[in-house]
């Protein structure tokens, strides 16, 4: 009995993985009338809240907790600092415009950018978003400009990319 014990539980304990990959998704455009970046950032709801629930950065899970500026603020003192976006060197300020959790456990966030005129087409994009808790992650995001759709995949070890169009 006690082997089987053993057994059930080490078994229980190897399903109780989340799951076996680990996603994040993004779409980004630049918008030539308002001069800013916008953008919708995609994660699975329970691994944003496990990194966040590890840096204590919120003591429960996103779905309990009342959306206000310290929850925005909370999300984007961690997932901003893991996506960026570089002009000519510089930092182009994010913030989030608001989040949502969908039924299904994703959790979208919207962001936007401060206003920056662009002379050359061309930024960089760092989006290394929880690669510092699961050494699975891969991110992909979708950028728009000017018509063209480019499309770029981010790895552990290489989640930053120069985007020219």
């Amino acid at each position: 009995m006690k082997y089987f014990l053993i057994t059930f539980f080490l078994f229980l304990s190897a399903q109780l993985r989340a799951h076996d990959f680990y996603f994040a998704f993004a779409e980004l455009q630049y918008n030539e009338e308002t001069k800013t970046f916008q953008g919708t950032l995609s994660f699975t709801g329970h691994d944003v809240e496990d990194a966040l629930l590890r840096v204590n950065f919120i003591k429960k899970g996103l779905a309990y907790i009342e959306k206000n500026d310290t929850t925005i603020h909370a999300l984007e003192r961690y997932l901003l600092k893991n996506f960026r976006l570089k002009y000519k060197l510089q930092n182009i300020p994010l913030h989030i415009l608001d989040y949502e959790i969908q039924k299904n456990g994703l959790l979208y966030i919207y962001i936007e950018s401060d206003k920056i005129e662009l002379e050359k087409r061309e930024i960089e994009i760092a989006f290394c978003n929880l690669m510092d808790v699961f050494s699975e992650q891969q991110n992909k995001i979708t950028f728009v400009a000017e018509d063209k759709k480019i499309t770029e995949v981010f790895l552990p070890g290489s989640c930053i990319k120069l985007i020219s169009w």
